[in-house]
């Protein structure tokens, strides 16, 4: 089994990227696009390059690939927008896949975030705090994790709430530009 994630638009519109995994849950390859297009964020931008980069690491095709895992649930974001999972892995991958249309899985952005922070700490059970400009309606989220069950969301905070978005404003107010608040000057 061969699961390729990606941040990739239409939800994923800045830093997108390809990891891919193998059926035993090992890290095969990953790559952010702005590697391989030498583009600085990669604005809007399907991570093209960086899948096919880590398809060669494997040495696989993208016909070899069972399952596609978005960090994003677009269906919730942008109802009716796709046709179906081909028009959408066209839109937002690039890759031909041959025959075969993999199965696409949507996970909610914060359950993708706070699931990379639990899953790569060595604790068996945890309480993950999430804080991003947004996720599909929500700014913050905690959620529970445990090894061995689903996680779940314990408490979330709506987007007028968000306090990713009253950084990137003292940010900006400060003089910063998108998608570089926090950044030390020159």
């Amino acid at each position: 089994m061969w699961i390729l994630g990606v941040n990739a638009p239409p939800a994923g519109r800045h830093d997108t990227a390809a990891c891919l995994v193998d059926g035993e849950g090992r890290v095969v390859a990953f790559c952010e696009e702005e590697r391989r297009n030498r583009r600085r964020h990669s604005l809007y931008r399907k991570p093209l390059g960086a899948a096919r980069f880590c398809l060669e690491q494997a040495g696989i095709t993208a016909a070899d690939i069972d399952v596609v895992a978005v960090g994003w649930d677009d269906e919730q974001l942008y109802p009716g927008r796709f046709a179906d999972d081909a028009d959408f892995l066209a839109y937002a991958v690039g890759l031909d896949f041959g025959d075969r249309i993999p199965e696409v899985v949507r996970v909610g952005h914060h359950q993708a975030h706070a699931a990379s922070s639990f899953y790569a700490s060595p604790f068996t059970k945890a309480g993950v705090l999430v804080v991003d400009g947004h996720g599909e309606n929500e700014s913050s989220s905690i959620w529970i994790y445990e090894n061995g069950r689903s996680p779940r969301l314990h408490r979330s905070w709506r987007r007028t709430a968000s306090l990713g978005y009253a950084y990137d404003a003292a940010s900006t107010w400060l003089g910063f530009s998108f998608l570089n608040a926090g950044k030390p000057w020159d």
